[in-house]
Formats: C-alpha cells, sequence, structure tokens
C-alpha cells in the first residue's frame, strides 16, 4: 500500500462524471485512503458514497457548496490528521491515462525537499497579452504582470500548477496556507485599484484561476519549489456549463484522442439506483 491518499470535490455530478472518476481511482491507482468531500450535492451522491464497494474511502459533505478550492483545503487538513505526505487532487473531470506508479508520481517530492506542489503547467499567456484586456479580460492577468519575476525560468510563459489535477506535500502546503481567495485581483472599471474588498465570488472562473495562480507566487516567494509534471498521465475534459454532460460524451472524447477504452458503463456502480439519470435536455 502506497502512502499516498488520493481526494475529489464533487456537486451533483453522480449521474454523469463522479462515479466514472470513481472507477477510474480504483482501476488505476493504488491509494492509501480515498477522500471524497460531497458539496451539497442533491442529486444522491451522499448515500451512494456511504454504500458503493470503493475500498478505503472515507466521505465528507458540506450542507452548503464550498466551491472545489476551499474544500481542497478542508481535505488537505483531514489528510494531515490521517497521517498522509503526499495528497492527489482529482476532480471528476479528469480521465486518468494509464495505471499510476506511485513512487515515480511522488519522486520529485522526495529529490526536492522545497517541492510543495506538482501538477500540470497552466494555459500559457504570452508576455504581450499578459494585460488587463488579455486572456478574456480575466483579473489576474494583471497579477501576472506584478509577478513577471517568479516566472520559472523567465522566458517561460506560465506561472502556475493547474488544479484539476496536482499533487500536494500535505505538511507545506497547509503551512503555506492552502489556497487564498478574493473576489477580484483587478477590477476592470477601477484598473488603478488592486484587491477590491468585496464578498468571494467563487463560481467566478477566473478567482479560482487567479488562487491558483497567487498560490504558485506564493511558494516561490516563501522559498518552496513548484513543479511542472510534462508528460502529466491525466487528461482533463474542458467543462463548460456543465459539458461533458454524459459518460457517453466522455467516451466520444475519449476515442476521439485514441485513448483506450476505460471500461466503465453507466449504473455498474449502483449509481443509477439513487435518483434518476439527467440528459442535456435537463442543461446540467
Amino acid at each position: 500500500m502506497s502512502e499516498l491518499a488520493v481526494a475529489t470535490v464533487t456537486h451533483n455530478e453522480l449521474h454523469n462524471k463522479l462515479p466514472r472518476l470513481v472507477y477510474s481511482v480504483v482501476k488505476f491507482i493504488p491509494y492509501s485512503a480515498y477522500l471524497v468531500w460531497d458539496n451539497a450535492s442533491d442529486d444522491g451522491t451522499e448515500p451512494w458514497l456511504r454504500e458503493v464497494p470503493v475500498p478505503r474511502l472515507r466521505v465528507f459533505r458540506s450542507e452548503v457548496n464550498l466551491y472545489d478550492l476551499p474544500a481542497y483545503n478542508r481535505l488537505a487538513e483531514t489528510a494531515q490528521e490521517l497521517g498522509f505526505r503526499h495528497l492527489l487532487f482529482i476532480n471528476p473531470n479528469t480521465r486518468i491515462l494509464e495505471r499510476i506508479d506511485v513512487e515515480a508520481l511522488l519522486k520529485p517530492f522526495c529529490e526536492d525537499e522545497k517541492l510543495v506542489i506538482l501538477g500540470r503547467p497552466g494555459p500559457r499567456v504570452p508576455k504581450g497579452e499578459a494585460t488587463p484586456e488579455g486572456v478574456e479580460g480575466w483579473g489576474w492577468c494583471a497579477r501576472l504582470l506584478e509577478e513577471r519575476d517568479f516566472w520559472e525560468p523567465e522566458d517561460t510563459d506560465t506561472a502556475h500548477v493547474e488544479t484539476f489535477c496536482f499533487v500536494v506535500d500535505v505538511d507545506k502546503f497547509i503551512e503555506l496556507g492552502g489556497f487564498r481567495f478574493r473576489n477580484k485581483l483587478f477590477d476592470m472599471r477601477e484598473p488603478e485599484k488592486r484587491f477590491p474588498e468585496r464578498p468571494v465570488d467563487y463560481t467566478d472562473k477566473g478567482n479560482m484561476i487567479a488562487s491558483e495562480i497567487e498560490f504558485s507566487v506564493r511558494a516561490r516567494r516563501l522559498g518552496y519549489h513548484i513543479g511542472y509534471a510534462l508528460p502529466w498521465p491525466f487528461y482533463h475534459y474542458f467543462s463548460y456549463r456543465g459539458s461533458p454532460h454524459t459518460v457517453e460524451e466522455m467516451d466520444e472524447i475519449d476515442a476521439k484522442h485514441g485513448f483506450p477504452p476505460l471500461g466503465y458503463k453507466y449504473g455498474q456502480l449502483g449509481e443509477d439506483t439513487y435518483g434518476r439519470r439527467k440528459s442535456v435536455a435537463d442543461g446540467i
């Protein structure tokens, strides 16, 4: 058994993405514990998780939706309490591409005692486009400009590890304070003002990406290292307004990319007995 714990956060994904991921984790990752956080789902997720026969599964639930990254902070604290040194976060929009060699996955942490986070580099932001108006106008572009000195190496047009699937050194992650959140790093209406004081909008994708970047920058500033893993044995299904909606749509994407068939079918883990399966027409 490995020293690696795996963690997933979910919200109303029982009838499309979550069981497929759970099946994949059991199939491909020799984990020591699988921690799943249910963010106030009302589609049968919690009772299904309490019954599904998954080895070493621990289920947690919030009665309000905390969204992914705040729940990641909670799960890191739980992993530390359980005595795990490393935690692999993986969200339901992820396809595991091969059997994971845990020793090889964690080797960078053994070789670099300052490494705190490991994963796929974030989207490339060409320096010429790193302006408040660039990259869909997300406010984190301004932060990229301010933190240019922390890019590694100097001419690399990326600044963070993506959070669809990544590994952390649990103690270092918590020592750094985990992910932090502001409503906006940059307000287009007030370009001279940084970090406006407003309630955090966790539905704002720009805010979540800002938190990804801020963590990597803060880690470097405090003397820690971040690691970019290429190739990364995990694929991210780009999610927009809930798409892909069904297991079949994800299978079609796999086929287009030439990924081997996963072998999972809807209902295989008994999820079809909890509530009803929604279709694309339901708008999930």
